[in-house]
Order: C-alpha cells, then structure tokens, then sequence
C-alpha cells in the first residue's frame, strides 16, 4: 500500500471518529438517567423497616410444614414372597417396589382401573408390570394393589395396608 492510500484511509478513519463520538455522547445524553438517591422514584428505606416487611411476608408461611413432617408417617420396609398380594386397607396407600424385586398391577373385578404411577406420570393399570424405584399411589381401599411375581421382594410402603 502507498503512502498516499494510507493517508486517505487514515483521513477517513479520523473524520469517521470525529463525527461518531460527538453523535454518540448526544444519544446518550438524551436516554433517561437513574434517579438520585432518596427521591421519589428511588427512596432510601431503614433497616427497620426492611426487617418489618420481610417479617409480614414470611409470616402466612411460617404455619406450612414440609409433607414429611405434616403428620404423615415414613416409609415402611416390607419384604414379600411370590404371589404375595398387598394393597390398601384404607385411604391412600403409597408403594416403591425396590430393585431386584418384580411385581404387577392387580385390580379385580375391573382392569382398566389401575395405579398412578407419579413418577413417570401415567397409570399403570391391572397386569402392567411395575418399574422399580417409581412411588405409586393408590388412592382407595378398592382391592387395587400388586402381586409379587419375584421369589421375594422389598416394597416401601406408606399407609395402611393388608397382605394376602
């Protein structure tokens, strides 16, 4: 490149600069700037009154209890053998067949009646096989429960519940 390109280049560049900072600080100078500190638009609060309101807004929530602890109880081991039944004896019964255990759905006298199955989301209805690990619930004491296909097998079971 030749000096006389250079210095074309260069005048360019310069007047470019020239023209686009002096139109840049005026956009900027236009835009809305933040309120000063202790205005209207932007008070100064005490640390009184900071502690009051966090107070008031967590007071309504301070009466829920985790569901563990909301009167419910633990989880019970219970180790079944094969053809083994368990359902609900009354209310809500929730079950997590364990690994190394095999079970199905058994609802009698109506198969298209089933179990939720809520961790996957969907219910699993009479004779589906159960996954292990997933927490089901059966939500009445209508004769729906599992039947245990392995030679033994581990279930966490909350609620109340009867094996036959």
């Amino acid at each position: 490149m030749d000096k006389k390109k250079f210095k074309i280049i260069l005048a360019a560049l310069a007047f470019s600069f020239a023209v686009m900072i002096p139109v840049s600080y005026s956009a900027g100078a236009n835009s809305q700037q933040p309120s000063a500190a202790g205005s209207r638009e932007d008070p100064l609060v005490t640390l009184s009154f900071v502690e009051k309101y966090v107070a008031e807004f967590l007071a309504p929530q301070s009466n829920i209890q985790p569901a563990a602890t909301a009167g419910t109880e633990s989880f019970e081991i219970v180790t079944l053998n094969w053809n083994q039944r368990i359902r609900a004896k009354s209310g809500t019964l929730d079950l997590i067949v364990r690994p190394g255990s095999r079970a199905r759905v058994t609802a009698p006298g109506n198969e298209n009646v089933g179990i939720a199955d809520v961790t996957s989301g969907r219910e699993l209805l009479g004779g589906d096989i159960v996954p292990v690990n997933h927490l089901l619930v059966i939500p009445r004491a209508d004769r729906r429960g599992l039947v245990i296909l392995s030679d033994t097998a581990t279930i966490l079971v909350r609620g109340d519940y009867e094996i036959e």
